[in-house]
């Protein structure tokens, strides 16, 4: 069976996945203006006073459009096949944007596929979140990704996939 996330489910799903980059745009942020200011002797605190605390605001709530609307896009593009004996979880790149296409390109080029199958007899886990289902390969790879597929709760008939999923973990 072929799933693709419902259109109505884009807006939660590209919220979920851009906050959890924002959390760690905001620590990075934080933690370089700590730095500077160690290391200015406190002047990028006076430079970010004079100008109000809405500059890094607005720069931050810029980064999170931006990512809500890239993420929107993978979300459109993205499909989950589920048959017998493997899960894949594959794009139609052509209904990427160009953003979307230079970052899966260039994840390419260091190992990351955005298209991926997963043989159940090769499965190790499989987990049910509140989000979503994450199922992970005995070859999963955390640095590039590989070996991981998760289906959100905002797939079509993802009450059909969870069972099925329950049916695959039991046995």
């Amino acid at each position: 069976m072929m799933y693709r996330i419902q259109p109505a489910g884009y807006a939660s799903y590209a919220l979920r996945n851009s906050l959890r980059v924002f959390a760690i745009i905001l620590a990075a942020f934080i933690g370089l203006m700590v730095f500077l200011s160690l290391s200015t002797g406190g002047d990028v605190l006076r430079v970010l006073a004079s100008n109000g605390p809405f500059m890094p605001i607005l720069l931050i709530a810029m980064i999170l459009g931006i990512r809500m609307m890239q993420e929107r896009n993978l979300a459109a593009a993205t499909c989950f096949v589920v048959t017998e004996g493997s899960v894949s979880k594959t794009m139609n790149y052509d209904q990427l944007n160009m953003g979307n296409r230079r970052a899966v390109s260039k994840g390419a080029r260091y190992g990351g596929k955005m298209d991926q199958t997963i043989a159940f007899s090769n499965i190790s886990k499989i987990d049910f979140k509140s989000s979503g289902i994450r199922i992970t390969s005995r070859n999963y790879n955390f640095l590039t990704g590989n070996g991981r597929i998760f289906i959100p709760k905002e797939t079509e008939k993802f009450a059909e996939i969870t069972r099925f999923f329950q049916q695959v973990k039991a046995g």
